[in-house]
């Protein structure tokens, strides 16, 4: 009787702490960072964006894209970025670009679009959004 009395107070817990982990899970917002350092791949980036949001529903949270190494130099030119921007802006995208790059290959902050939210080390940023539960690819 004892031992039925045990193994039903286990079940228990161990059913209550199922449904309690499940319960969070189908709550929580799904939060994503894509970092690149090819512009290429910024337009495909925005796209998977925008499926995520459709597949993820009420649950997409947000979406980063980060910009880092030599591709920070074609940030400064303005008119070829407006198209990204916009694209960008219409999937709630975030973008946000490297402060070590930029002063690795001498790109005045000032010269990118004022969209473009600037952290200091592109990699550092990405391992604290992990750390905060942000899904991540670097491409």
């Amino acid at each position: 009787m004892k031992n039925s009395v045990n193994a039903a107070i286990i079940f228990l817990v161990l059913f209550t702490t199922s449904v309690n982990a499940q319960t969070s899970r189908n709550t929580e917002k799904f939060n994503y960072i894509v970092s690149t350092s090819t512009m290429a791949q910024l337009e495909p980036i925005i796209a998977t964006a925008e499926a995520l949001a459709k597949e993820d529903a009420e649950k997409f949270g947000e979406f980063q894209a980060i910009i880092y190494g030599k591709t920070v130099q074609e940030l400064t030119d303005k008119e070829t970025m407006k198209k990204f921007i916009a694209k960008a802006k219409n999937a709630n995208v975030r973008l946000i670009v490297c402060n070590m790059a930029l002063k690795t290959f001498e790109v005045n902050p000032n010269d990118i679009p004022d969209e473009f939210e600037i952290v200091d080390n592109a990699f550092t940023y990405i391992l604290q959004m992990q750390k905060q539960g942000y899904l991540s690819i670097q491409l």
